[in-house]
């Protein structure tokens, strides 16, 4: 299994700004993986930005 464990420093983490990382976060493993595939091992990626945390609903 190949972990990748993406961070960045940002303003403030709320849900929209953790899904949009998450997404940058994917797409950018996924440009970084090569091979066929059926024949990769399995990746687990984890997105970490840092900053002030915004709870859901304030």
């Amino acid at each position: 299994m190949e972990l990748f464990v993406l961070a960045a420093a940002v303003p403030e983490v709320d849900d929209a700004s953790m899904a949009e990382f998450t997404e940058w976060a994917m797409d950018h493993v996924k440009s970084l993986r090569s091979g066929l595939p059926g024949a990769r091992n399995a990746a687990m990626i984890l997105p970490a930005p840092a900053g002030r945390q915004r709870p859901a609903g304030r």
